[in-house]
């Protein structure tokens, strides 16, 4: 990691490491993306440490050629720019629909 110009290592296993992870930085927003599973998270830097915010799953990333991506966290809107589909714009819910998985459904 390089934070205002200090170098710093971690070799524990983490999603940061895993071989599977991609990492982009969207330089002109400051912004870092990490893509591991198919799940889309934003990195922060917090106390002088990493932290990981789950912004999506999105499992369709893994075969996508991103070239670029933006987070607009007051419209709750993700923009994927991918060499090979164009823009994709994802607007994000806090909402979640729910299952009827419960032992009291039939």
């Amino acid at each position: 990691m390089i934070c205002n110009g200090k170098i710093s290592y971690d070799n524990r296993p983490s999603v940061y490491n895993d071989p599977r992870t991609k990492i982009y930085w969207f330089q002109s927003k400051n912004q870092v993306f990490v893509i591991n599973h198919g799940k889309i998270y934003l990195n922060e830097i917090k106390d002088g440490k990493q932290v990981l915010h789950f912004i999506v799953a999105y499992k369709e990333i893994e075969n996508d050629y991103i070239g670029s991506m933006l987070y607009d966290e007051a419209n709750q809107k993700l923009y994927i720019g991918s060499l090979i589909k164009g823009l994709n714009v994802i607007s994000l819910s806090h909402f979640y629909i729910s299952q009827k998985k419960g032992s009291f459904c039939r």
